[in-house]
């Protein structure tokens, strides 16, 4: 995902290229050569001119936004260690030609054998646009496939709860499960367990008419408020992600089809 990048930092990081930008190709095509790949999000907010390298080649050099939206795959590094920086301009008084110094804005490790990893990401101080997060690594693996759905509490409630149709999961903090769904008409509510009274209150919910072509995502968030948005009357207990899209092995299928179709 591509963010919108103030000029000073994009002539900065063309500088640091080893050639001209007709290495900008070269570098796509290496990148999109990496068979894993990472998705990220903010908890809360919206954070732009953040970059990251796949690779110690600076040619690598990708930038993106971070959102509360769960981003599109992303080519993941060559290693384990995601590092997501930002370039910091010199101060007012400092000498012509001081280069902006680079922030490490979140630092996580991923798990080499997952082909896919979701990172959650809370950010330290959300209305300041140069915060700092903490991460969050959930790493996927084959059996998230279409009919699937991972779920993930990520609260420090006592106990979490996700209905679909007819069918409860409950999660204890921290708790990350895979559970199948129904085709048809799901609706779907996410509750959490209040410390004080044991009490369960609606944290979320949302209709969805699923197939045997998708799998989802439920992640369960600590609330906080959000920089970009007034605050709620009445702020739910907790926040809560939901998304469900094609399964990645039927886009695979897909493809494969249509390219043998082509090739007749």
């Amino acid at each position: 995902m591509i963010s919108r990048i103030p000029v000073w930092i994009c002539l900065f990081a063309l500088s640091l290229l080893a050639a001209p930008c007709l290495h900008a190709q070269p570098a796509a095509a290496a990148a999109s050569s990496v068979p894993r790949t990472f998705r990220i999000l903010s908890i809360v907010g919206s954070y732009e001119a953040l970059f990251y390298q796949t690779t110690a080649d600076k040619v690598s050099l990708q930038a993106i936004t971070v959102t509360r939206s769960l981003s599109q795959p992303l080519p993941a590094p060559k290693g384990a260690k995601l590092e997501i920086f930002r370039w910091v301009p010199p101060p007012p008084d400092a000498p012509p030609g001081t280069p902006p110094t680079r922030q490490v804005a979140l630092t996580a490790m991923l798990d080499l054998n997952a082909p896919e990893s979701i990172v959650v990401a809370t950010p330290l101080t959300p209305a300041n646009e140069q915060t700092l997060f903490t991460p969050k690594v959930i790493a996927l693996t084959e059996d998230d496939k279409a009919r699937t759905c991972l779920v993930a509490n990520l609260t420090d409630f006592p106990s979490a709860a996700v209905s679909l149709k007819e069918t409860v999961h409950t999660l204890e903090p921290g708790a990350v499960k895979r559970v199948t769904f129904e085709k048809g008409h799901n609706l779907l509510k996410v509750a959490v367990q209040i410390r004080q009274n044991n009490a369960w209150a609606l944290a979320g919910d949302d209709a969805w008419r699923l197939n045997d072509l998708y799998r989802g995502y439920i992640l369960i968030l600590p609330y906080m408020e959000d920089p970009d948005f007034p605050p709620p009357l009445d702020p739910p207990p907790a926040l809560v992600r939901i998304n469900f899209e094609i399964s990645p092995e039927i886009r695979s299928q897909k493809a494969a089809a249509a390219a043998a179709a082509a090739a007749r």
